[in-house]
């Protein structure tokens, strides 16, 4: 019965994130809180209630994770982009998407990556918003720019191992964007690359 529970929460969330893959319209109605840099889930679990549910949420996704390099991904949801690769993001990411469309708060793409072997340096491969899906231990291990697995700020979760919106936001810090520790001269971006 749990199998099945997980399957169909899997195929709804598979489902969810197809639905993300597609352009935003024009017309999207703009939340005036996320607007503002605030997320209506970060203001959700300031209730005391909500907030023991997502820890707990949040606990039970790292311990299902064998491994912080990823290779067993009790977390994660497939979903096929439109040039033919497997994406796998994690659910706490796909929830953060399922508002961030374009409909219920300010849209944000999906930028998926996840090949430590290749780097691409074109602009249209930077601009937007930061990838998510890249196996982070991975990508420490094989490129020296990115700072060991272990040396993370304490509060960036990898979710199965990969970078994810949990990885730079904490929804229990109150200030706008929710940052797991200040940007100020970049401060968040040297927590993962050296340069």
């Amino acid at each position: 019965m749990l199998t099945h529970r997980n399957n169909a929460r899997k195929l709804t969330v598979a489902a969810a994130l197809l639905l993300l893959i597609a352009p935003a319209s024009g017309n999207a109605y703009q939340d005036p809180v996320a607007e503002e840099g605030n997320c209506a889930f970060a203001l959700q679990v300031q209730d005391e209630y909500e907030k023991i549910q997502f820890i707990n949420q949040l606990r039970a996704a790292k311990e299902a994770s064998a491994s912080p390099y990823g290779e067993v991904l009790a977390n994660s949801v497939q979903a096929r982009m439109s040039n033919g690769e497997i994406m796998e993001v994690d659910t706490f990411s796909v929830d953060c998407l399922s508002c961030h469309d374009g409909v219920n708060a300010k849209a944000k793409d999906i930028r998926y990556k996840n090949n430590s072997n290749k780097r691409s340096t074109d602009m249209s491969s930077v601009r937007g918003s930061h990838p998510i899906g890249m196996h982070y231990g991975s990508y420490a291990y094989a490129d020296r720019s990115f700072r060991p697995l272990h040396s993370l700020k304490p509060g960036m979760e990898l979710i199965d191992g990969k970078v994810g919106c949990l990885t730079c936001h904490n929804p229990f810090n109150k200030k706008k964007y929710h940052l797991v520790t200040d940007n100020e001269q970049s401060k968040l971006c040297f927590s993962c690359h050296t340069r």
